[in-house]
């Protein structure tokens, strides 16, 4: 089509997705709205450009998993949705027929869906919801739950030891078992800081813990899709240690959570062979 067409389209788009229109936003995903509109970001007409990069926000702001692709983030009192797929900021995002329909030996990071109809899923809200109801407090409802999911997915490990915890061959095996790259979160029994965050988000949606979701910055090396969930603790904002204290309330800002999300100057240690940016989105995010 001529650019001004494609310019009157992505403004079509951006104006039926105002206001955060799920349903329009669920079809044009399924239609492959966002794959087409990630491609005209990238052209050198630059209204057509910046109409697709407008219409791309409105599209993924509406949907939370979308949400999280675009911006690395989804706010306190956002819920990830039922269901969803939460799919690598460097990777195509599509529906959930797209994402199942990719091949186990998808390069790249696992698609993680969250499903109530994941029954390991279930059963982890079913065992968590009774803590969470005892809990004296916010921030030891947060604690229980992440001591839980810290244990259902492998268990602590020191910040050391991290640089060699390896989750590789318990996920290609679930990839087989599945036949794609996207799985149920809650099969997953073995997993690093991602699949921790998701978890434990997932489980908070159904126990009616509000958190946050947060995914770092880099896309390769040791720190790749590193991500952490937050909570409201005390008077302010804490990250969730779900690795190495799991439970530990970490206040936003300060070092020790720093060090948690391999940020400031932690995300230059041995581990972080590459910090690159996601090739759309983080631009489109700063945009």
């Amino acid at each position: 089509e001529a650019p001004p067409v494609r310019r009157a389209a992505a403004v079509a788009i951006a104006a039926t997705c105002h206001g955060g229109d799920v349903a329009s936003a669920g079809l044009l995903v399924s239609w492959g709205a966002v794959g087409a509109l990630s491609t005209l970001t990238r052209q050198r007409e630059s209204g057509a450009a910046a109409a697709a990069a407008t219409a791309l926000r409105a599209v993924c702001l509406a949907i939370p998993s979308a949400m999280l692709w675009l911006t690395s983030e989804i706010p306190i009192g956002m819920s990830l949705g039922e269901p969803c797929c939460v799919v690598p900021s460097n990777a195509a995002y599509g529906d959930m027929e797209t994402m199942r329909a990719l091949p186990p030996d998808t390069d790249g990071a696992d698609v993680l869906i969250v499903s109530n109809q994941d029954e390991a899923l279930a059963a982890l809200v079913a065992q968590a919801q009774p803590h969470i109801d005892r809990a004296a407090t916010h921030d030891a409802a947060a604690s229980a739950l992440a001591r839980l999911v810290s244990g259902a997915m492998g268990g602590s490990v020191s910040y050391e030891g991290y640089e060699s915890f390896d989750a590789t061959a318990e996920s290609a095996a679930l990839r087989k078992r599945v036949g794609s790259c996207a799985m149920p979160v809650g099969e997953l029994k073995r997993g690093g800081a991602r699949a921790r965050a998701v978890l434990f988000k997932a489980v908070a949606d159904r126990c009616g813990l509000p958190c946050g979701l947060r995914v770092g910055r880099c896309v390769s090396g040791a720190h790749a899709h590193h991500a952490w969930a937050t909570v409201v603790a005390g008077d302010g904002l804490a990250v969730v240690d779900l690795l190495h204290s799991p439970g530990a309330l970490l206040p936003a800002e300060s070092e020790a959570a720093q060090r948690y999300q391999r940020v400031g100057q932690y995300a230059f240690s041995s581990l972080a062979s590459s910090r690159v940016e996601p090739f759309v989105p983080q631009k489109l995010a700063q945009a």
